[in-house]
């Protein structure tokens, strides 16, 4: 079986990220790590910034390759919901809390471009989301494009809160119980 040295690098990246965030993590751990060279790690990325620019590529081509699936299955809107609330908590359990923050603080022009793309992505998504929910008759038409988009922006604006940081300081914990109240209020009750 041949071992992809790439795919390796990657994965025990992230064991390091995931453990320690970006900023502590060196080539020389990665490698060691990985149980490669040097020069085995600079045969894929030129810098530890351009494994970071890859793993986040790969971010946002699994999130979108995982909604277009579900999208595809024709599922009911609460059942997408409930596969779309999953699919974050599957990410956040990926994903460390400091690996996630030294991503957002990063001052990589290149990767805050991807991570503003996974934000757009995110709220087309959730656009997606919520049509579905309007043909479904699940969502009141009272509900405008644009009061959903400015709930998602109130979303984003408390996520980072003081007061709600304070009462969730886990940050997983606090995006699952803000997205579960975002998406389990909008469906409309009979």
């Amino acid at each position: 079986m041949k071992i992809n040295k790439k795919d390796d690098i990657v994965k025990y990246s992230l064991e390091l990220f995931n453990k320690y965030g970006t900023k502590k993590v060196t080539v020389e751990e990665i490698c060691s790590k990985s149980n490669i060279s040097k020069g085995t790690f600079y045969k894929y990325f030129s810098n530890k910034t351009s494994l970071l620019i890859y793993i986040v590529t790969l971010f946002i081509n699994d999130s979108n390759g995982r909604f277009k699936n579900l999208l595809d299955e024709k599922i009911k809107f609460e059942t997408l919901v409930k596969a779309v609330l999953q699919l974050k908590e599957d990410f956040m359990q990926k994903y460390s809390s400091d690996f996630l923050m030294s991503l957002y603080s990063s001052g990589e022009p290149k990767i805050k471009e991807l991570l503003n793309k996974l934000h757009e992505d995110s709220i087309n998504n959730s656009m997606v989301i919520y049509q579905i929910g309007l043909a479904q008759k699940k969502i009141s038409n009272d509900i405008t494009p644009e009061f959903f988009l400015y709930q998602l922006e109130l979303i984003d604006k408390s996520r980072n809160d003081p007061r709600v940081i304070n009462m969730y300081p886990d940050v997983k914990k606090r995006n699952m119980v803000i997205f579960e109240l975002f998406f389990y209020g909008l469906i409309k009750r009979f």
